[in-house]
């Protein structure tokens, strides 16, 4: 058996102009995809009207979402006086997403493990390395598996959705972050591109077929 992770293609994204990236007055955080209660928007929310360094903390929910679901995370919003920094973005053309996320600074790559599906995610949730090739550094959620596959990367930032927690974990990727979007950057092009993967796929099966 021969594994290729679901990582994004250097085809599709290698071309992005993706400039070395600082954080201004505002900090904006982004998930693109379903936007169902699997990914944390709850806990995140309650901390949007907190500032870093005396910048505003921003979220971005990009795709399709139920309207009750949405009058929830509205509701949140608004009891943690916050509303004016959550932001509902419709669902666009795969080709169209690097384009709005390059703009930000933080990807959301938040799977809580309420399903096998969302605790087993390290090589599959193709999200989590889109936003590497856009230059973002991540917050995933903080246990065993997401550690094991991604704990040694600097651009990856792990939190048990704590207040305490994600105020820390955003606080950490302000104060370097220049450093760790060109980082992120870096680890798409050198070992989280699907071609990567795949061209040494391929040199195995040639090689198998010559014998």
């Amino acid at each position: 058996y021969l594994f290729i992770p679901n990582y994004p293609s250097k085809y599709f994204h290698g071309n992005l102009d993706i400039k070395p990236k600082t954080i201004d007055t505002e900090i904006n955080l982004i998930y693109p995809g379903s936007i169902c209660e699997k990914h944390g928007f709850e806990e995140l929310i309650t901390i949007l009207n907190h500032t870093i360094n005396d910048k505003s903390i921003h979220l971005t929910l990009l795709g399709d979402i139920h309207n009750s679901y949405k009058e929830t995370l509205i509701k949140i919003a608004k009891e943690n006086n916050s509303e004016k920094n959550l932001h509902f973005k419709s669902r666009v053309s795969y080709f169209d997403v690097p384009e709005v996320m390059k703009n930000q600074h933080i990807g959301w790559a938040v799977n809580k493990p309420l399903d096998v599906t969302y605790s087993t995610g390290g090589t599959a949730a193709n999200k989590i390395y889109e936003f590497l090739a856009v230059g973002m550094p991540i917050i995933l959620f903080d246990n065993e598996h997401y550690q094991e596959y991604l704990g040694d990367n600097q651009w990856a930032f792990f939190s048990d959705l704590s207040k305490e927690s994600l105020i820390k974990q955003i606080e950490d990727i302000v104060n370097d972050y220049k450093q760790l979007s060109k980082t992120a950057r870096e680890a798409f092009e050198s070992n989280y591109a699907f071609e990567n993967c795949f061209e040494s796929v391929i040199r195995e099966i040639k090689t198998d077929l010559q014998k």
